[in-house]
């Protein structure tokens, strides 16, 4: 008998090493992952490799970040768009109106396990959006036919 596909995760990072080591650590895991260090490659991945999930950090050095990536992913695959989960090392100081199109938000600060559950959590649960509990709680989603959240409104 087939078993299915682990679920691929797209990772976006500018920071090299955090992403391997995410990467790692979500592989031993079972996760399959895809790794990105600039937003318009990683757009280009989730269209490529339609990914269950996206991991976004917020900080991505240059004109854009998480936010923008988001947003326009959103914009550009509509229903279609895996859950987004923003990770950043800078979470408190994100404007609120900037987390709106993520599933979930998390903190760098989160233990790699603890931070593995609540990314498997978000992928797995119908109840999305979830934030870790020290963190600010971002806007509901309404679920689609399709089972994929889009905005409110």
């Amino acid at each position: 008998m087939t078993q299915p596909p682990r679920p691929l995760l797209l990772l976006l990072d500018d920071d090299e090493l955090w992403l391997r080591s995410l990467s790692r650590r979500l592989r031993m895991e079972g996760y399959r992952t895809v790794t990105f260090g600039t937003a318009a490659e990683a757009l280009d991945g989730i269209a490529e490799h339609e990914p269950d999930l996206c991991v976004i950090d917020y900080l991505l050095g240059g004109d854009q970040d998480g936010s923008d990536v988001a947003f326009r992913a959103r914009d550009r695959f509509g229903d279609a768009c895996p859950p987004l989960v923003l990770v950043s090392g800078t979470l408190e100081q994100v404007p609120t109106d900037r987390l709106r199109p993520f599933d979930g938000t998390y903190g760098k600060d989160l233990d790699a396990r603890q931070l593995v559950a609540e990314i498997t959590a978000t992928l797995t649960s119908g109840d999305r959006p979830r934030s870790h509990s020290r963190l600010r709680p971002i806007d509901r989603r309404d679920p689609t036919p399709t089972g994929r959240f889009r905005q409110k409104g």
